[in-house]
C-alpha cells in the first residue's frame, strides 16, 4: 500500500508540473498572439491626419506616429487677437540668479494664470542678449501664449558675469535647475548652439522642445550618442530645400525632442541640413530672413512659436 501512494504522488506531482508549463506555454503563446495582433492591427489602421492624432492623444493618451512631427502644420493657426490684446498687459521683470558663485542675469514674464505643463528658455546669439528677446516681443507673446519663459544673458553677455573655464552643457544644466524650470522648450540661435547642442545630448529627455535657430558649433552633434540610422528621415518641404547643404548625416535617431529648426531664407546652410535629421523635427525657412531670421519676421516668428509650443504642450503625454 505505501508503494502505491507513494506511485500516486508522484503521478499527482507530475501532473501538477505538467499543467503548470501548460499554462505557462498558453500564456506566452497567448501574449504573442496578442502582440502578433496587435502589430498587424497597426499596419492596417488608416493613417489619422495630425490633428486627429492631437484629439486621440487628448482622449486616450495614444501614442503619435513616427512622422507626426514632419507632417504638422506649424503656420495653420492664426494669433487669436484677444491674445494680440492681453500681450501688452504682460509684465516683463528683470533678476539674478547665481550660478557657479557668479551672477547670472535674467528677464522672465509669467502669465496671470496658466494650466500649461511647459516652460521656456530663450537664449542668444553672439551680438545679442537678453534684451533683444523683451524688444522684438517674444517674452511677452509668450507669456501671453500662457507659457513661463525665461531670457537669460549668457556668461560674459548682457548684465552677467563671466564664468572662467565654462562648462558650457553643464552651465545650462545649473541654470534650468536654479529657475526651477519643468519641462522646458529651450529656444537657442546661433552662438548658443554651443550651449545647448551639449545640453541637447545628454538631456534631451528632460526636454519638452528645442527651438534651434541656425546654431553654430555643430561639431558637438558629432558626440552624439545615437546608434548609426541608416534609415532615411522623412524631410517637410522647408527641410528639403536645404538637404543638398548635408554632406554627412549625422546620427540623431535617438534624440526624439520635438524640434522646430529655424533658418533664414538667406543663410541656407549645413548646420540647419543636419538638425533636420532630428527625428521629430521640422523645418521652418524665414523668407527673405538673414542669420537671426527671428528679427526678419517678427510675426511669422511668433506664429511659429504659438502653433509649435501648443502642440507640444497638447502632445506631451503621448510622446
Amino acid at each position: 500500500m505505501a508503494l502505491i501512494h507513494k506511485i500516486m504522488s508522484v503521478t499527482v506531482l507530475l501532473l501538477l508540473a505538467w499543467m503548470s508549463v501548460g499554462i505557462v506555454m498558453y500564456r506566452t503563446s497567448s501574449n504573442k498572439l496578442n502582440d502578433v495582433f496587435e502589430e498587424s492591427t497597426e499596419l492596417f489602421r488608416i493613417p489619422l491626419s495630425p490633428s486627429e492624432e492631437i484629439e486621440a492623444c487628448r482622449a486616450n493618451n495614444r501614442k503619435l506616429s513616427p512622422n507626426f512631427w514632419k507632417k504638422v502644420n506649424l503656420r495653420k493657426e492664426k494669433i487669436p487677437e484677444e491674445i494680440n490684446e492681453m500681450m501688452s498687459a504682460m509684465v516683463v521683470q528683470s533678476d539674478f540668479i547665481e550660478v557657479e558663485d557668479c551672477d547670472i542675469h535674467i528677464l522672465y514674464a509669467k502669465p496671470a494664470s496658466s494650466n500649461r505643463s511647459i516652460s521656456v528658455l530663450l537664449l542668444h546669439g553672439q551680438s545679442y542678449n537678453s534684451e533683444t528677446w523683451n524688444t522684438l516681443g517674444t517674452l511677452r507673446n509668450l507669456a501671453a501664449f500662457g507659457y513661463y519663459t525665461v531670457a537669460v544673458d549668457l556668461p560674459g553677455f548682457g548684465r552677467s558675469a563671466a564664468i572662467n573655464d565654462l562648462d558650457r552643457g553643464q552651465f545650462l544644466t545649473e541654470v534650468i535647475t536654479a529657475l526651477d524650470l519643468k519641462k522646458p522648450v529651450i529656444v537657442s540661435p546661433s552662438m548658443s548652439g554651443a550651449f545647448s547642442l551639449k545640453y541637447l545630448l545628454n538631456n534631451s529627455d528632460k526636454m519638452a522642445g528645442f527651438v534651434p535657430v541656425a546654431p553654430v558649433s555643430m561639431s558637438i552633434i558629432d558626440d552624439s550618442p545615437c546608434s548609426i540610422d541608416d534609415d532615411d528621415v522623412l524631410q517637410d518641404e522647408d527641410c528639403q530645400r536645404i538637404m543638398h547643404y548635408l554632406k554627412k548625416k549625422p546620427r540623431l535617431n535617438c534624440i526624439k525632442v520635438p524640434s522646430l529648426i529655424v533658418w533664414g531664407e538667406r543663410d541656407r546652410g549645413t548646420n540647419s541640413a543636419k538638425l533636420c535629421q532630428l527625428p521629430n523635427g521640422q523645418g521652418a525657412e524665414i523668407p527673405e530672413g538673414k542669420h537671426s531670421a527671428y528679427l526678419s519676421n517678427p510675426n511669422l516668428w511668433h506664429k511659429l512659436l504659438y502653433n509649435f509650443l501648443n502642440i507640444v504642450d497638447e502632445t506631451f503625454a503621448c510622446r
